[in-house]
């Protein structure tokens, strides 16, 4: 997954140096610093779900994106602003 996340960020960035920041550029990386195990496991605990191995490696190496990478993709948020819609979105 570190492969293909390095390839994603170098193509977005090269393709469009507008949308991203100085770091990002200068790292080829778009994305958050990566999260750690604990944070993970309170996610987990708080939501009252399991994540995928993919979704717990994914953010281990990135916890979340900082654009909108394409039209039909927004990105992910950050680890702790993962949520149920229902409650994102203000219903109860």
């Amino acid at each position: 997954m570190k492969k293909l996340l390095k390839h994603i960020s170098n193509n977005t960035i090269l393709l469009n140096p507008k949308s991203f920041s100085s770091i990002e550029k200068d790292s080829l990386r778009i994305g958050n610093k990566p999260t750690n195990i604990d944070t993970i496991i309170n996610t987990e605990n708080r939501l009252g779900v399991k994540l995928t191995n993919d979704v717990k490696e994914f953010y281990g190496i990135r916890d979340g994106t900082s654009v909108i990478l394409n039209q039909t993709f927004s990105g992910f948020l950050p680890i702790n602003k993962i949520d149920w819609m229902k409650k994102i979105q203000g219903e109860t």
